[in-house]
């Protein structure tokens, strides 16, 4: 499922110029090396002209998309929160007031805005008006690249006499696209998905659920291994039966966790016959 990574830091606006700090960084990892989802979220925006406001989002690939340019108008805003998110139901706006909520990236400029260094030079992927990418065609799949390691938010205020900031930083959700075998898996291709949820305050219910993406069905697939950090989850092991090519088994593991908010990792794994499957990913334990 996805994973949110954060930078809290502040990014402040100059009258014009970069902001500080240039570039605001995120450390992506432990995920798979091909994703198929990206959004970001700028919290507690504030700027007495949005307009000036131009964004560039850099991943470790070297991928650069202007992700939101020359957006708000003249409408000054205060502690707006902004998710920039392709399946968005609105553009973010061109002259009307910025508010809080999920938009589709936009850069209203028909000449792409300057990044000064450390940002890498042009030209940038551009999303609508200016252009046609999006966060998906720009970030995700084959061309995406491998998105485990530092992506770099460049901040700029294009025009003198307005100030603001990012109060709360920024934050980045990828939803990794698959997660391979751990040996080599012949036609058969088990995917892992899970997502957690907290039933109470000391427990943590992992829901997973195992696909057979192959060719061929997957035969005697057990669940053997659920770890959330050092905690082995129960009941284990769990019998899913033979997975036909498509289908899916649901298991439910619990764990002992009175942590919520900690960050940690969850793997999660098992065998069939002629092989063995497993996923690994950092979670936010709710």
């Amino acid at each position: 499922g996805p994973v949110t990574f954060t930078n809290l830091s502040p990014i402040s606006f100059p009258s014009v110029g970069v902001a500080t700090p240039y570039p605001s960084n995120i450390l992506v990892s432990g995920l798979s090396t091909t994703i198929s989802k990206v959004t970001v979220t700028l919290s507690n925006l504030t700027h007495t002209f949005p307009d000036d406001v131009d964004l560039l989002l850099v991943s470790p690939s070297g991928r650069k998309m202007i992700i939101m340019s020359d957006t708000g108008g003249l409408n000054a805003v205060s502690n707006v929160t902004i998710t920039l998110d392709d399946a968005a139901s609105t553009n973010i706006p061109d002259s009307a007031a910025l508010t809080s909520g999920s938009f589709r990236p936009g850069n209203y400029l028909t000449v792409q805005d300057a990044f000064a260094a450390t940002a890498p030079a042009g030209p940038y992927l551009t999303p609508q008006t200016g252009g046609t990418e999006t966060l998906t065609s720009a970030f995700t799949g084959a061309a995406g690249g491998d998105p485990n390691g530092t992506w770099s938010l460049y901040a700029v205020d294009d025009a003198s006499g307005d100030l603001g900031s990012i109060a709360g930083g920024w934050s980045l959700t990828i939803t990794p696209l698959v997660f391979m075998c751990t040996t080599p898996c012949g036609s058969v291709n088990l995917v892992v998905t899970s997502t957690l949820t907290r039933p109470n305050p000391t427990t943590v219910q992992a829901a997973i659920q195992v696909q057979n993406l192959g060719a061929v069905t997957a035969n005697n697939v057990s669940l053997s291994t659920a770890r959330l950090g050092t905690t082995i989850g129960t009941p284990l092991p769990q019998n899913l039966g033979s997975l036909a090519p498509g289908a899916t088994a649901n298991a439910v593991v619990i764990f002992t966790n009175s942590s919520p908010g900690a960050n940690s990792t969850l793997v999660v794994g098992g065998t069939y016959t002629g092989g063995s499957f497993s996923n690994t990913k950092r979670v936010t334990i709710p």
